[in-house]
């Protein structure tokens, strides 16, 4: 992996690393990246070009050479590229050089060389500018050639004076399974679309490494919350990421050590297609079984109150992710508390499973006989307390309250924990 300004020799691979940065505040429209090969040099390869780019965005083209066969010592292999867009000025890349020695390698290398130039950024302005991170300089003005140059391989005749065919083989080949009905969906640019309203999609990793990929229309400083939940025999562990634009660079993910579910709360930065790609976190678990239910919604804009509670347990036998959850969970009750005041107190009351309402009034029991616990302030609109064990088997009833500093007290928020299943991952609740 010769580094620029380093030696390489006659045959070897140079693998120029092109970075596009748009410092922009609008999209680069009509894209055009050129890079002039030095005339010692024979393309390979090279990956498929972009003629747009989103603001703040930065995208790689691989552009892979050889050396030519006598080239001669002491020569310099020099390489510049350059980038223009409809709405930007050209700019060009800085010279990345490498110098010939010795004798040649071997035509075949083991291990193809590699260069990623270094960036060269370009104020941003509110025009969207386009900016290459080095790939490298050729002193023959040429485009990028298309890829994958073929190669003609023949087969030597053999010394039978007749020609003979050998038949083809029937191998066998197994249908890979049909997956859920979003597919095919594997691609950024074949992601299906889902409203925002909270609808719910039924998935499936129908194959291994199998991705799915779904798109939704946001609007610009909206808040919304993508969840992907697994049902309780499922054996998928989803892991999400939010992306801009196809080609474009994460803007949230989300993948929990210890919950197969997601949850990600995020405002839209701008209007526009927003691209969410979901992947198991053991690719070679897939089939029917790993399955899970997608939905994407709009948070209102009124204070919610909300819990994270965290039980060590089990989800299901021999499940890889109790580990995780014995390390993490501490009999500590987390609350996330959100108010447009400031938040002045939050307490919870535990309803155990032996409860019953008295009987003369039908109420509930008075809170000054059920089991309390004040949380305190972590900061960030973050509540904690530690609890006892719970002793009984069977649900518990788990009921939280909060205030501000005004005197209001926020609509209780009640969720049940079941003991005697023992399935204790994370709930998070909105």
């Amino acid at each position: 992996m010769p580094v620029a300004g380093t030696d390489v020799r006659a045959g070897d691979q140079i693998v120029y690393t092109l970075m596009v940065t748009n410092s922009g505040s609008v999209t680069a429209t009509n894209l055009v990246i050129t890079d002039t090969l030095d005339t010692n040099l024979t393309i390979v390869g090279q990956d498929a070009m972009v003629t747009e780019l989103g603001p703040a965005t930065v995208v790689k083209v691989a552009i892979t050479t050889t050396i030519k066969a006598g080239t001669a010592p002491k020569t310099a292999i020099k390489n510049v590229a350059s980038v223009s867009a409809a709405n930007a000025a050209e700019a060009s890349s800085n010279t990345v050089t490498h110098n010939v020695v010795g004798l040649p390698s071997s035509p075949t290398p083991t291990s193809p060389p590699t260069n990623t130039p270094t960036a060269t950024t370009v104020p941003p302005t509110n025009t969207p500018t386009a900016t290459t991170v080095p790939p490298t300089n050729t002193p023959t003005a040429t485009t990028v050639p298309p890829t994958n140059t073929p190669t003609a391989t023949t087969v030597p005749p053999t010394n039978t004076p007749t020609a003979t065919t050998i038949p083809p083989t029937n191998t066998p080949t197994t249908p890979a399974p049909s997956g859920d009905s979003y597919e095919i969906d594997n691609t950024c640019a074949e992601a299906k679309a889902m409203l925002s309203d909270g609808t719910i999609q039924e998935h499936t990793f129908h194959a291994q490494a199998d991705e799915d990929w779904v798109k939704f229309e946001g609007v610009k400083d909206t808040t919304y919350l993508i969840q992907a939940q697994t049902p309780v025999q499922s054996t998928a562990d989803v892991v999400l990421e939010m992306y801009g634009q196809c080609n474009g660079l994460t803007i949230g993910n989300q993948g929990y050590a210890f919950s197969p579910d997601v949850r990600m709360e995020i405002k839209a930065p701008s209007s526009g297609s927003y691209y969410l790609k979901l992947s198991n976190q053991q690719a070679n678990v897939f089939g029917s079984q790993a399955s899970y239910q997608l939905s994407v919604r709009v948070l209102g804009a009124s204070p919610m109150l909300g819990a994270v509670i965290i039980v060590a347990g089990k989800i299901k036998e021999n499940d890889y992710l109790q580990p995780n959850i014995y390390e993490v969970a501490s009999n500590e009750l987390q609350a996330e508390v959100q108010d447009d005041k400031e938040v002045k107190s939050v307490w919870a009351y535990l309803y155990p499973p032996s409860y019953q309402p008295p009987a003369d009034t039908g109420n509930e029991m008075t809170q000054e006989t059920l089991m309390a616990f004040q949380l305190i302030n972590k900061g960030k609109g973050q509540w904690a307390v530690k609890y006892p064990p719970l002793s009984e088997s069977g649900t518990y009833r788990l009921v939280i309250y909060a205030e501000d500093d005004k005197g209001l007290t926020a609509r209780p928020f009640a969720l049940e924990v079941n003991t005697s299943q023992r399935v204790y991952l994370p709930l998070i609740m909105k």
